[in-house]
């Protein structure tokens, strides 16, 4: 086992954590904003069609909260936010099994023939390309904010778990 391959196992098993730890976050800030539309939506509906602010707000107040209404509704829908974070559920569960299998590969990389090993390692980068490729996760965009914390949070699991100075982890 050469330092090439250790270091392509080594990226492999940091960049499926941090896809994994990254979807993981895109999906449930998803939610978040799809529960946030939807309660929006529901409160100015009950309120506007129940006629309850009319007398006290007056008719100026009731109509911009009818545009506050319509435009929330149409931001809802057309954000697709379920749909995002349905997705990126997905794409998080399928890089948490390739960070288990890079790991994997970590730990029995010297038991395994150079051959062996680059064997796995390509069909393991393969797969991590063919699971976060571009089709299945543009829409879903990236967040260089929650990426860059990702980042941080991974490289720290990581370098605990694998007791590892701080200079390799980078």
């Amino acid at each position: 086992m050469n330092d090439q391959q250790l270091d392509r196992i080594w990226i492999g098993m940091l960049d499926s954590e941090r896809l994994s730890r990254y979807y993981t976050t895109i999906s449930i800030r998803s939610n978040r904003f799809d529960f946030a539309a939807k309660i929006v939506s529901i409160s100015l509906s009950v309120i506007i069609s129940g006629g309850l602010l009319t007398n006290l707000l007056g008719p100026y107040w009731v109509t911009a909260l009818s545009i506050i209404f319509v435009i929330a509704t149409i931001w809802a829908a057309f954000s697709n936010f379920s749909h995002k974070a349905f997705d990126a559920a997905i794409v998080a569960a399928d890089c948490k099994e390739l960070a288990l299998k890079w790991r994997n590969l970590w730990t029995t990389c010297e038991l395994l023939g150079d051959e062996v090993s680059m064997e796995k390692i390509e069909k393991l980068e393969k797969e991590m390309l063919d699971r976060t490729s571009f089709r299945k996760v543009i829409y879903i965009g990236l967040n260089e904010k929650i990426n860059a914390k990702c980042a941080e949070e991974t490289y720290e699991v990581i370098k605990q778990e694998f007791n590892l100075s701080p200079s390799y982890v980078g």
